[in-house]
């Protein structure tokens, strides 16, 4: 519920040192404390992400959420999402759905704290027009509200994980030929170490160099001492970890955890 904020801190859309104000009741763009409120200069560049597909892995995807429904699909008699191994470029979000338990499987659901809908939300979240979204509905689209998510429903009871034991084939390969060529992950061990999934990252990179992967830093940062606190697979070579210098995510989460592998 924060891209709006987001959007404008990530584009550097505040110069001289200022920042938005805390969240509050108005709109972004109407908002009387931000007189500089609003600056997004990337995606006044024409970047909002046209024409690319972000692969992604997580808990799961709430479709029937207003920032991945396409209406005309729905319309059709095809609300989708297209489960795996099928892929469908003329939806509006969603080109491929797919769940570890293999092909045509998935729930399009996500019970476990909306994580996935949050993160890919995030990440290509946007309201179609057709829609008529109100105002403070539309703020909250994703970074690249123009592009699309080839989506791997990683979900299981409990909350963990079930990670594909070929991560280079049966999970960055099915995203590469999806036609993703950034791949996004918010999840991980609290594992320091460099392993096995760390190094098959690194290998597919190297393999593939035209394919970014990216990985959450993990949620120990805050720690005493803060070191050895980057969690694998983000401890690979090949890969971009994303961590944050100003932010507490247990105030975000239900229980004050995290998610393991």
């Amino acid at each position: 519920v924060r891209n709006r904020y987001a959007a404008m801190t990530v584009q550097g859309g505040f110069p001289d040192g200022q920042r938005p104000c805390p969240p509050c009741s108005h709109l972004v763009r109407q908002c009387p404390s931000c007189a500089l409120a609003g600056r997004t200069p990337v995606w006044d560049l024409g970047l909002r992400g046209e024409g690319e597909i972000v692969g992604c892995g997580d808990t799961g995807i709430d479709v029937d959420s207003c920032f991945f429904w396409d209406p005309a699909l729905a319309s059709s008699g095809r609300p989708g999402p297209p489960l795996a191994p099928k892929i469908d470029l003329a939806h509006r979000k969603l080109v491929s759905y797919r769940a570890a338990g293999g092909a045509g499987t998935g729930d399009a659901s996500d019970d476990v704290r909306g994580h996935g809908t949050h993160v890919v939300g995030s990440i290509v979240g946007s309201v179609d027009p057709s829609l008529a979204p109100a105002a403070d509905v539309a703020e909250h689209g994703g970074m690249a509200p123009a592009a699309k998510v080839a989506f791997f429903d990683l979900e299981r009871t409990g909350g963990h994980f079930d990670i594909p034991d070929d991560i280079e084939e049966d999970y960055y390969r099915w995203a590469y030929e999806a036609g993703a060529r950034v791949h996004s992950n918010s999840w991980g061990d609290d594992s320091n170490d460099y392993t096995v999934m760390t190094a098959d990252t690194d290998k597919f990179v190297f393999e593939n160099p035209d394919f970014l992967v990216l990985f959450a830093a993990g949620n120990d940062g805050d720690t005493d001492p803060p070191d050895h606190t980057v969690g694998a697979p983000a401890t690979c070579k090949n890969c971009l970890s994303v961590g944050a210098s100003q932010s507490d995510e247990r105030d975000a989460l239900k229980d004050g955890g995290r998610i393991q592998v």
